[in-house]
């Protein structure tokens, strides 16, 4: 094969790289065999030839359509990965909303019967309620400001509580 040859077979090649890579953005390990595979220099690649000095200008002349196109591919992969974060933020900014406005609808918001009762199940079983802040109903005056004014305003969770006066004498 002489450089003329390589030079015709370069541009063939770089138009058939082209068009495969314009028709669709998905190619599988098959078809990226058979691009390396429809290679001109496909008897010296994955060998120990030394190139001559005329192989080695038209393998370059030849990786020139190849390279330019990794290039733009590089770009356009970095342009989607700039939108796809723009969207990501978008869509938690989005999310965020819709949580916040979830809970003001909350049924337990409009019913604070229903979550007065699931306090009075946090009770101790056991024993008097006592003063501990890991312990219902104390622990539940840390959770937020709704729950703190809820729990204090129900009586009945202050109706029996433990409190423990140590020995002074």
């Amino acid at each position: 094969m002489d450089s003329s040859d390589l030079t015709t077979t370069n541009a063939q090649q770089g138009e058939c790289i082209q068009e495969s890579c314009s028709s669709g953005p998905q190619l599988s390990s098959h078809e990226m065999s058979e691009l390396t595979a429809i290679s001109p220099f496909d008897s010296i690649l994955r060998t120990n030839h030394l190139p001559l000095d005329e192989e080695i200008t038209a393998i370059q002349q030849y990786l020139v359509t190849p390279k330019a196109e990794v290039a733009a591919l590089d770009e356009e992969i970095a342009q989607m990965q700039t939108a796809l974060k723009a969207l990501q933020e978008r869509r938690e900014a989005l999310s965020h909303t819709v949580e916040i406005h979830q809970a003001v609808i909350s049924p337990l918001r409009r019913y604070p019967d229903i979550l007065q009762e699931v306090f009075q199940h946090c009770l101790p079983t056991a024993h008097d309620a006592t003063m501990d802040s890991m312990e219902a109903p104390l622990v539940l005056t840390h959770v937020c400001r709704y729950w703190r004014n809820l729990a204090l305003s129900t009586p009945s969770l202050w109706s029996s509580i433990f409190i423990y006066l140590p020995n002074t004498y």
